[in-house]
């Protein structure tokens, strides 16, 4: 894996050429994704060799965005606070928010369980960090667990606070989010 990493960043890749682009890349994310694709009740006896490839990947800037994934897909959902922590920790700019966005979707996503009081303890918890990192993974499990629970009134003020962050865009995004029925035209 440190070799095929160190070559899917390496400037001699073929890149966007009509035969080949970025061929070392496209392998390395093929090989990640289906090396972590595990079923969520195998992901806890492999929560090591997700830490080890995500410090592996953490170690190129342009491979920050499959990190991302990794250390998402090793979230334990019945006690998330430590690895939304460290998703969050990964975020090194904040355009970095959207692979964020994507990785702790999917991965909350998977999860079938309902939405349990340790995701809503995590939830408060990152909510009173005051970055952008942050507020995105609290927006992103909200708008996952808020249709879980049926939007009860924990989430929907969970969501009223996001709307209400000062980041006009973490705001526009959980406006976004309808917690009832779609308004009809008129």
């Amino acid at each position: 894996m440190r070799e095929l990493s160190a070559r899917a960043v390496d400037p001699e890749e073929p890149s966007a050429e009509a035969e080949m682009d970025l061929p070392a890349r496209q392998r390395l994310s093929i090989l990640v994704r289906a090396v972590t694709d595990l079923p969520t009740i195998e992901i806890g006896a492999h929560r090591g060799l997700f830490a080890d490839i995500v410090a592996q990947l953490t170690a190129y800037p342009d491979l920050r965005g499959l990190a991302l994934t990794v250390a998402a897909r090793a979230i334990d959902w019945e006690a998330p606070l430590p690895g939304l922590e460290a998703v969050i920790g990964l975020v090194d700019e904040p355009l970095r928010c959207a692979d964020l966005r994507s990785a702790v979707a999917e991965a909350v996503a998977r999860h079938s369980d309902p939405p349990t009081p340790a995701l809503s303890e995590a939830v408060d918890e990152i909510l009173m960090r005051d970055t952008l990192a942050a507020g995105t993974a609290a927006l992103t499990v909200v708008a996952w667990a808020g249709p879980q629970a049926g939007w009860n009134a924990l989430w929907r003020n969970k969501l009223r606070v996001l709307r209400t962050n000062p980041s006009l865009t973490l705001a526009g995004w959980a406006r976004d989010i309808v917690t009832g029925p779609p308004t009809e035209p008129r």
